[in-house]
């Protein structure tokens, strides 16, 4: 009797195309969209090509698919929805701590996904108008957060820096961060933002500007 060799367990079809997709967004994170092969991608996941290609339909499909597995996922987290006012004080930065948590538990779990979404995709050509479309939504939700400035122009400038603070902070925190001090990580997030639109209002009550409401006349 001869030994036969060990038959591969086979996944189920969700699972599989999961393991795909974690394995593709590795692939592109690493070599970008253009220089990516679906070979490339069929090796670091360990499958033959046929099998990548029974559950994508082509590299643009593959690329999308993660994109859009990251977007859907942030969008499950439940953010705060009452506009920010700086009397608010330890509340609402629990609140947005709380947020942020959310948001990076989502990242830890499909970091190279979320690189793919923040670092790489706006600068594929494929992909660059999708990425700015849900750039540009985050920033008016953020907006809405801080409804209570009045200057609309501050506001906007505030809402993309806020966000692209908090992008950035954990980006650098996936390449240099500790899994066991994520939870430190954010709280000083948090603090950072509250630091940031805290300021705002200081300088403008200084000045003697209007803080709220936003629909103030000018």
């Amino acid at each position: 009797m001869t030994d036969q060799p060990p038959r591969r367990r086979l996944l189920p079809a969700p699972q599989r195309a999961a393991s795909i997709l974690r394995a593709a967004a590795r692939v592109f994170a690493r070599n970008g969209y253009a220089a990516t092969t679906i070979e490339q991608v069929a090796a670091e996941a360990g499958v033959s090509k046929l099998i990548v290609y029974r559950h994508f339909n082509s590299k643009r499909e593959l690329y999308r698919a993660i994109l859009d597995q990251v977007r859907d996922r942030l969008a499950a987290v439940g953010q705060p929805t009452r506009p920010v006012h700086e009397s608010d004080g330890d509340p609402a930065i629990q609140a947005a701590a709380a947020a942020l948590a959310g948001t990076f538990a989502v990242a830890r779990e499909l970091p190279d996904g979320y690189r793919l979404l923040y670092r790489h995709a706006v600068r594929e050509p494929e992909f660059s108008d999708y990425v700015r479309e849900l750039g540009d939504a985050e920033r008016e939700r953020i907006e809405t957060l801080l409804a209570n400035v009045a200057d609309p122009l501050i506001r906007a400038w505030m809402a993309g820096l806020v966000a692209n603070a908090t992008t950035e902070a954990f980006l650098v925190w996936l390449d240099i961060g500790h899994l066991e001090r994520d939870d430190e990580m954010v709280e000083r997030v948090a603090y950072l933002l509250a630091g940031m639109v805290g300021s705002l209002w200081d300088r403008a009550i200084a000045r003697g500007e209007p803080v709220g409401p936003a629909d103030a006349s000018p």
